[in-house]
């Protein structure tokens, strides 16, 4: 009779505790990924609204006006763009800065927000940026479509800019009315603006990554030093980490 109590009383107690221990930990799957889906939803609204600027930039008559110019007049053409360019970062301060380029690649207008200060860069600090990846790839895209680089490193006059600033640069070409090539609209987002929110739910939820496309890892933070997330320039994958996983469900 003891043995017919206690067994069934064992059993289903133990079926308890581990339908309770999968109860909960189920319950907590379902808290982070709702966590996760909320802040990823929130990074696309913003990169979205970035998309928007980059074509709204692309698209004033300033702009247009200083494409249908001719290169020599060029600069008296360019002062309007740099006061609306000015202006408009004034109101968007997520971005590094704001470019027109030519269609060799040479900065016409530039304005910059270091953190602190916008301003207009003069003629003779603009670069020429006619090698770089970005500006190439730009132009390859058809006018009215975006251009979206991999996040990397900021460089200035041909070395990585100190201290590193971590940018994603989001671009458009144009053409005058003609259908002629010209330049392209290049807007340097700050990529601290996407880190920041990497760092905001490792406050919440522990260790937190932040991956591209390719299963590479950008930025890592945690819980115990949810301040350290930073740019991972190259090395670390999810494939590395899960690599069943990366396989299944993101590189198939």
């Amino acid at each position: 009779f003891v043995l017919l109590g206690v067994v069934p009383v064992a059993v289903a107690g133990g079926y308890g505790a581990v339908f309770s221990f999968a109860l909960l930990n189920q319950t907590l799957l379902d808290a982070l990924q709702e966590g996760v889906s909320l802040k990823a939803g929130e990074v696309r609204q913003f990169l979205e609204t970035v998309r928007e600027d980059v074509l709204f930039l692309s698209r004033l008559p300033t702009v247009r006006a200083l494409i249908e110019a001719t290169p020599d007049p060029l600069r008296g053409v360019a002062a309007p763009v740099e006061r609306a360019f000015l202006a408009f970062s004034q109101s968007r301060k997520a971005y590094y800065q704001i470019r027109y380029l030519d269609e060799r690649g040479r900065e016409v207008v530039r304005v910059d927000f270091d953190g602190e200060r916008h301003k207009i860069i003069p003629p003779s600090a603009l670069q020429d940026k006619s090698g770089r990846y970005y500006f190439r790839e730009a132009r390859a895209v058809r006018p009215g479509a975006l251009y979206v680089s991999p996040m990397d490193l900021n460089e200035e006059w041909g070395k990585v800019e100190t201290p590193a600033k971590p940018v994603v640069r989001y671009a458009t070409p144009l053409v005058n009315s003609r259908g002629e090539p010209r330049g392209a609209v290049v807007v340097n987002l700050y990529a601290a603006k996407i880190l920041s929110q990497v760092v905001s739910l490792a406050h919440e939820r522990g260790t937190v990554s932040l991956v591209d496309s390719r299963g590479a890892v950008l930025a890592r933070s945690s819980r115990v030093a949810p301040e350290s997330a930073s740019f991972l320039a190259a090395g670390e994958t999810l494939r590395r980490d899960f690599p069943e996983e990366v396989t299944a469900r993101v590189l198939s």
